[in-house]
């Protein structure tokens, strides 16, 4: 038997993304009973427009509030017993509703499933496809488990949402909220299933400066999500070795200003530059296998930069949250 679903889509300000994820999301190689809810998180462009030129797919409207209330708004409307969540700048393949939804036959212990991402849809942009193969590979260490997983491409029983109340709405952007989300389905004893063959495409930041901004928000709100799970500071698969490239760039930022006034500095400070070139090699060695030697360096050398914006971020995070009440 088929099971019902719902697929939700929070969007803002999503005109330039938008009707690819519609037109991809309508021919979904699905035969069950499926619906599409897409939020309008106050966009102020023409997103509503589009939305609405589709009389399948209904429209809901709120306050701009972000990503986290959207999505809950969504599943609280939909009538599926399993939702599925992507992101208004996604182009899913045709197979993904088909492919994610599968694993929940396996037992009754999954609560959540994981798809995969296949291409970068503005693939005309370098920095768009740095990141999409960084995250290619990143999903090469997942087996048929994971710990955390995005929201661009999760499906969610919707027992196991009311369970835990959704999304934490105290996000205000797209940062933590999914992290937090799948923390809490592990907590209520439920597994996510990862799901190589449900891939989506995705549109990826092409502007650096606005890239280095959204990571410096990322390691402000991690701190929040740590705050509130605390027992998973060490870590998850999908981040790998995030957490050393924060410190040692926090040593390299240390002991190059100690430099200054001492030169005994100046060896831990080649060290700790040493480290973290180390801990970012593997994705460089990983595309210069596949001859992609100048797209290796340039990969490289974003990494690196994206682990001060990281660091940067957390220590305001810090601060921020030690301080909250």
């Amino acid at each position: 038997m088929k099971k019902k679903v719902s697929v939700v889509v929070p969007c803002y300000n999503s005109e330039n993304t938008l009707e690819k994820c519609i037109d991809a999301l309508k021919k979904q190689n699905y035969s069950g009973d499926f619906e599409i809810l897409m939020v309008d998180d106050g966009s102020k462009d023409s997103t509503s427009e589009i939305i609405k030129k589709n009389k399948e797919i209904k429209y809901i409207f709120q306050k701009n509030s972000g990503p986290a209330k959207a999505r809950n708004n969504g599943w609280k409307h939909a009538n599926g017993d399993i939702v599925v969540f992507t992101d208004s700048d996604c182009v899913p393949e045709k197979d993904w509703l088909k492919e994610i939804i599968k694993p929940f036959d396996i037992n009754d212990k999954i609560g959540a499933v994981g798809g995969a991402y296949n291409k970068t849809i503005n693939s005309n942009s370098l920095l768009a496809n740095l990141i999409g193969e960084e995250i290619k590979f990143r999903y090469l260490n997942f087996g048929k488990y994971t710990d955390a997983h995005g929201s661009y491409s999760l499906a969610v029983k919707k027992e196991v949402l009311k369970k835990i109340n959704g999304f934490n709405e105290f996000y205000p952007v797209a940062t933590a909220e999914d992290w937090d989300l799948c923390y809490k389905i592990q907590s209520a004893g439920y597994k996510i299933y990862f799901n190589k063959n449900a891939k989506v495409g995705h549109h990826h930041p092409s502007n650096l400066k606005k890239y280095l901004k959204t990571q410096f928000r990322h390691g402000f709100y991690r701190m929040k999500l740590y705050k509130d799970n605390p027992k998973r500071v060490s870590g998850d698969k999908y981040s790998g070795n995030a957490k050393y490239i924060v410190v040692f760039s926090g040593f390299i930022v240390g002991f190059l200003v100690l430099s200054i006034f001492s030169k005994s500095f100046v060896f831990p400070f080649l060290i700790s530059v040493l480290a973290l070139i180390i801990l970012n090699s593997r994705l460089f060695f990983y595309l210069k296998k596949r001859k992609r030697f100048v797209f290796a360096i340039k990969d490289f050398l974003l990494q690196l930069i994206r682990g001060f914006a990281w660091l940067f971020g957390l220590i305001k995070g810090l601060f921020h949250f030690l301080n909250e009440k």
